[in-house]
């Protein structure tokens, strides 16, 4: 286990998690419950955007890392830097035009601010995510997990400062994350291609030998879908401020998921390209049983008090302390179904992975159109539910088969 990397992971989801427990409810007192509500959409719309990452993260690091073994990383990291970028221009692009547009008329002049805003920070944070990538990939996650850990205290830092000494309102909230998003992608850019004029190794043909990509996005994509589609759902058929409880709640669960992402960057290069792959493997497994999965299945016997503790908002316990507890059995599961997913994609069974997630969005959807109306956000926890119980023995059943 690469401890260095892995300590320096879970520093960064440490800070990061510690942010949301102490400045959240700040947020929430200084904004308000309506320009909150404005905030949470933004996050919303940001959220399925940079999961966009989920989808091309882990082909990104798997190249990276194949090719620092005998290719040319450089040439992998600007690949997919263009497609990053690009990828990025596009959304900015579409949803100013979308901003713009007649159907935006009635809105409030704050929430389109702030969703312009949301947008600036999406552009140049999420070009950052290729730089990301392929540190992990190169095996730098301490260089890049630190980076982080700064560049989000200060983002904070910002936010706070202009709420507090101005105005609070959704768009001053955005506009440093924005300023401060552009400044940490314009420095990592820079050093990233430092960094790859030393790792270059011998052959660079190598990483023309590239993993077929269109049946992993095909995967990943509807991954990508099925874990955004709760609050795509529950943000058009629920009022404002009761989607604005449920978003609270979406935070706690995607901080665990997010808990997941350390160790699998730390091990991902080893279990798809290196030779102790089974080892790596079997870590993986201990790591997410033991300190993930139970850990979700003990706060499952008590939501409520988890949520008062946090929030000491009685109306948010009373709403969301069930739809939790179906969450956070949703993370335990996904979290035991983390190895066998790995073991999937160092095979290439793309097809096996796409079949599951294409089954979880249809039955998330199905649940959540059929029930939302009687169950409210207790549909959204069904759905999460589902979606875990499904990838655990889809993907274990499949993993089996693998040959050894």
């Amino acid at each position: 286990m690469p401890l260095g990397a892995l300590s320096s992971g879970y520093l960064y989801l440490g800070v990061a998690g510690l942010a949301n427990l102490l400045l959240v409810p700040l947020y929430l007192r200084l904004l308000g419950p309506l320009a909150w509500g404005d905030v949470a959409l933004c996050l919303t719309v940001q959220g399925v955007l940079f999961g966009i990452d989920a989808v091309l993260g882990p082909l990104l690091i798997r190249e990276v890392a194949r090719a620092a073994a005998g290719g040319d990383p450089q040439r992998v990291h600007r690949r997919f830097l263009r497609l990053y970028g690009g990828i990025a221009l596009a959304c900015f692009a579409l949803g100013q035009l979308a901003l713009a547009s007649p159907l935006m008329a009635g809105a409030r002049e704050e929430l389109i601010w702030s969703g312009r805003l949301a947008l600036l920070q999406f552009l140049f944070q999420f070009a950052n995510f290729a730089v990301l990538g392929t540190w992990h990939g190169l095996q730098r996650q301490v260089q890049a997990n630190l980076r982080q850990v700064g560049f989000l205290l200060l983002k904070h830092a910002a936010a706070l400062g202009v709420l507090t000494l101005s105005d609070a309102d959704a768009a001053r909230y955005f506009l440093p994350f924005a300023l401060i998003s552009a400044l940490e992608f314009g420095l990592n850019a820079a050093r990233i291609e430092r960094d790859l004029r030393v790792a270059r190794a011998g052959d660079p043909t190598a990483d023309a030998r590239r993993t077929p990509e269109a049946l992993f996005l095909l995967a990943a994509g509807l991954g990508l879908l099925s874990a955004q589609v709760d609050r795509i759902v529950l943000s058009v058929h629920l009022p404002a401020e009761t989607f604005g409880r449920y978003f609270l709640l979406g935070i706690v669960l995607l901080s665990l998921l997010h808990l997941q992402m350390p160790v699998q960057r730390a091990l991902l290069p080893r279990i798809v390209a290196g030779p102790d792959a089974a080892a790596a493997l079997r870590s993986l497994q201990l790591w997410m049983a033991g300190f993930l999965a139970l850990p979700c299945l003990l706060a499952a016997l008590a939501p409520g008090p988890l949520l008062a503790l946090w929030l000491q908002d009685a109306a948010v316990v009373a709403a969301g302390s069930d739809p939790l507890r179906l969450m956070l059995i949703a993370a335990a599961c996904l979290a035991l179904a983390a190895p066998a997913q790995a073991a999937l994609l160092r095979a290439g069974r793309f097809g096996v992975m796409a079949s599951l997630n294409g089954l979880v969005l249809l039955l998330q959807l199905g649940l959540l159109l059929g029930l939302l109306p009687q169950l409210g956000m207790l549909a959204g926890g069904l759905s999460w539910l589902a979606a875990g119980a499904i990838l655990l023995i889809g993907s274990t059943l499949a993993a089996r088969r693998l040959p050894d």
